[in-house]
């Protein structure tokens, strides 16, 4: 073979078309994305004419079909989110796309969804939330009403829904689609958004009816691998008595084959069943989430316990640190109806960090209710000076409850209620919070009135109630109250309106080192001073 030789690549025209259309849709796709914040119309067309231009529908269709869908989301265009949700759908069933990349995109798009149900938090009613969709369905309406309208291609046209009915129509579609595709653990992960979106949203009669239909799920499929195990043993032990028992091989024949037929007829009433490699430690552990935010809501502190409790013990797992976060504050929550304060704080102090490890907003959220147990329980540490709470002491979502410890720590009872009533919208909005107010206050009371009465031997009501600025009729039932749990020891002069203390000072007081000291000096000088009495009493009978 000569040096000079050359060697001559043939390329065919197709595949030159193919690799410039492939650039060209390449293209297409990110210059429509790059100018989406800008332009929104015309990239909206550019995606559609992806879809449009490639012949066979492939990777370039899903990405411009996945990214539209997004668009509509957001936009709360729910029509047209619908019918573009279909086109993408019928990809996936089509395997345009690896079963991977379809699971990712599809999650992509119901986390919008969900993301979407952060506006319920900001308001006081659930149903407002939906009303507000509506309203800005109505306002995009109003301004494609000049013809602007983009071309769907093929898709079918639907009637205008409610939020709440789009919502249920796209998952409704997810889980059909993986039925049909037997992709059961997009089916779970489905399910599992859909009840953490029924969850936000307080439609707790819906996520009934999902834990229902999850927990039966996997006890379908805890069964059919029981079956399975079982047929398996039969088959071996049915296989080893043929060869044993060479007279009964026609019995036997007809024997297995009724069992193939059996087991066939079980294969066809059982395909919908899930396998139960996809119950995960980490699925199981989800579910239990769902669990106890129902338990939570419906206040059953029995049925929450004992769940509690179980998802504490599961191990071997990796859930996701958000999942850890809802157990960690549902257990709080528990713990407070309880009036464990000390545990109810090391509950929500793990919620805390598990959601600021996740990035969820409900860090916030959770580290109010820390603050809270702290000063219920009386503690005298600043949760701030943690060094995961460090960082958020002057969030302005938390700034009010700084004030509140500041107020707590130095007793300054009408500060502390001045920053409950200025702050009423950061602090006392929130409903498990204003649960516990009223309780907080009395705890704030007392303080004060052990740090009023630790002079005195016997103090005036009327004194004590100018101090703490409530009547005298509260402040009795108050005072009751804290002798009856043995907080203060005193006795009431109800005649005289005057609370006279034991010699122990009715308190329960500790002796700080500088009493301590000057005890045992005393004891000290007492104990030299008999010593010396005995001395010179013996020198006198001495001398005598």
């Amino acid at each position: 073979m000569s040096e000079s030789e050359e060697y001559d690549f043939e390329y065919s025209e197709e595949e030159e078309e193919l690799d410039d259309n492939e650039v060209m849709l390449e293209n297409l796709y990110y210059d429509s994305k790059s100018i989406l914040d800008e332009e929104k119309d015309k990239a909206i067309n550019g995606f559609r004419k992806i879809v449009e231009m490639e012949e066979e529908p492939g990777n370039w269709s899903f990405k411009a079909l996945k990214k539209l869908c997004k668009i509509y989301c957001l936009s709360f265009e729910n029509d047209k989110l619908i019918s573009t949700y279909e086109e993408l759908l019928q990809l996936i069933k089509k395997d345009v796309v690896t079963r991977a990349v379809s699971e990712k995109g599809i999650n992509s798009i119901l986390n919008k969804l969900q993301n979407k149900t952060n506006l319920i938090k900001k308001s006081n009613h659930v149903h407002d939330i939906k009303n507000l969709l509506q309203q800005q369905q109505e306002e995009n309406a109003t301004k494609k009403a000049n013809g602007n309208s983009i071309a769907n291609g093929n898709t079918k046209t639907t009637t205008t829904s409610s939020a709440g009915q789009t919502f249920e129509k796209i998952y409704e579609l997810t889980l059909q689609t993986a039925r049909e595709i037997r992709n059961d653990r997009l089916w779970l992960k489905t399910y599992l958004t859909l009840g953490n979106l029924y969850a936000e949203i307080r439609e707790f009669d819906k996520l009934i009816i999902v834990l229902r239909n999850l927990h039966n799920a996997h006890e379908d499929a805890k069964e059919k691998n029981k079956k399975k195990n079982a047929d398996g043993i039969i088959i071996n032990s049915s296989t080893t008595n043929n060869n044993n028992n060479n007279n009964k091989n026609s019995t036997n024949n007809n024997d297995n084959s009724n069992n193939i037929n059996t087991n066939n007829s079980k294969q066809v009433n059982e395909k919908n069943i899930l396998s139960l490699e996809v119950f995960t430690g980490t699925i199981v552990l989800e579910i239990h989430a769902l669990q106890i935010l129902l338990y939570t809501a419906q206040k059953d502190n029995i049925k929450l316990k004992s769940l509690y409790e179980k998802a504490l013990q599961i191990r071997g797992t990796v859930p996701h640190p958000r999942i850890l976060g809802v157990i960690r504050e549902c257990g709080g929550k528990m713990h407070m109806r309880e009036k464990l304060w000390d545990s109810a704080r090391r509950d929500f102090f793990e919620a805390f960090k598990s959601y600021d490890e996740a990035g969820d907003p409900s860090r916030i959220r959770c580290l109010k209710y820390l603050v809270l147990a702290n000063m219920l329980m009386g503690s005298k540490i600043n949760p701030f000076t943690s060094q995961e709470a460090k960082p958020y002491e002057f969030h302005p979502e938390v700034k009010a409850m700084t004030k509140l410890v500041k107020a707590y720590d130095s007793n300054e009872i009408q500060k502390f209620e001045s920053i409950l009533k200025k702050n009423r919208k950061s602090i006392l909005e929130d409903d498990f919070i204003k649960l516990y107010v009223e309780e907080l206050l009395q705890t704030v009371r007392i303080k004060v009135i052990k740090k009023t009465i630790k002079p005195y031997n016997s103090i005036r009501v009327s004194y004590l109630s100018s101090i703490l600025s409530i009547e005298e009729n509260s402040l009795y039932e108050l005072l009751l109250t804290s002798i009856m749990d043995g907080v203060i020891k005193c006795k009431i002069d109800q005649v005289n309106g005057i609370l006279i203390f034991n010699d122990m000072h009715d308190v329960k007081t500790q002796p700080n080192a500088r009493d301590e000291a000057l005890i045992a000096w005393t004891k000290a000088l007492k104990k030299h001073s008999k010593l010396l009495s005995n001395r010179s009493h013996n020198l006198v009978m001495t001398k005598y």
